[in-house]
């Protein structure tokens, strides 16, 4: 009696090669301008988004604003417009220069430093529309 081989045509074990193509093209697009960009931008956006519901909401943002800094701002002028608003759009300057700086200067941690600021950002935004009253 004769017996036919079968053979396998796909390898038992994981393409290591496959793994490290992966990790190189993850590390093209996080090392890449328009990543850091794209969450530089977010960053922006979220933060003009809370300046946006300031204004929107300037009746009962002493209510609502939960930092002991800001709330201290709103009630040295309670329309809210002459400290605690461009202090807080001189915080969001300050932090996009800085981390422009940390781009140009360090930018191999860049990336990391920029994504976890859009973290906290995107924290923001899911607490601001979620839930916040």
């Amino acid at each position: 009696m004769t017996t036919k081989s079968h053979t396998i045509s796909r390898p038992l074990l994981p393409d290591i090669d496959a793994g490290r193509r992966v990790r190189e093209q993850a590390q093209r697009i996080v090392g890449s301008r328009g990543f850091f960009w794209g969450l530089w931008s977010f960053i922006a956006c979220v933060s003009l988004a809370d300046a946006a519901l300031v204004v929107v909401h300037l009746d009962e943002i002493l209510l609502m604003e939960e930092n002991p800094i800001c709330r201290h701002l709103i009630r040295l002028d309670p329309t809210g417009l002459t400290y605690f608003l461009p202090a807080k759009l001189a915080g969001t300057a300050t932090v996009l220069v800085v981390l422009r700086l940390i781009d140009l200067f360090m930018r191999r941690n860049a990336a990391l430093i920029t994504g976890s600021v859009a973290a906290y950002q995107a924290g923001l935004l899911v607490y601001l529309t979620c839930v916040a009253p």
